[in-house]
């Protein structure tokens, strides 16, 4: 979402421009967010996307069950053999872009390897797996 729409939305709530902005940086210095800027024109920026942690914050405070989801990801892997998100997905009940951030933040730890197939699906596959993954089921 760029300046426009969002800074509409705040102001309907009487929002002051410069407290979202400043919003917006704090929330970028602490990496929920990132910030595309655009240089000479009359935008504040181009557009602001949400980050992994951001999203991870947003899930603890937001998504019930969330705090055990990550538990049920790897047991799907480790003792039912998932080795595809969509199929956790399903498994779960939950939605693959939740189920995809999980992973994520598993393979950035070194649990697995993580492939992408480029369907359109947002499918994950998943392999090379580590010993250590098991571990988080204790």
């Amino acid at each position: 979402m760029h300046d426009g729409p969002l800074l509409e939305l705040t102001r309907a709530h009487d929002v002051a421009d410069d407290a979202v902005i400043e919003s917006l940086k704090f929330l970028e210095d602490d990496f929920y967010l990132e910030i595309k800027h655009v240089h000479n024109t009359s935008k504040l920026f181009h557009s602001v996307k949400l980050t992994s942690n951001g999203l991870d914050e947003y899930a603890k405070n937001y998504i019930a069950g969330y705090d055990s989801l990550a538990k049920e990801v790897v047991h799907q892997i480790v003792n039912l053999d998932q080795m595809d998100s969509r199929e956790i997905s399903k498994a779960l009940g939950r939605p693959i872009l939740l189920i995809n951030h999980i992973i994520g933040t598993l393979e950035r730890q070194r649990k697995f390897k993580v492939h992408t197939s480029h369907t359109g699906d947002y499918n994950l596959h998943i392999s090379q797996v580590s010993p250590t993954l098991k571990r988080m089921l204790d």
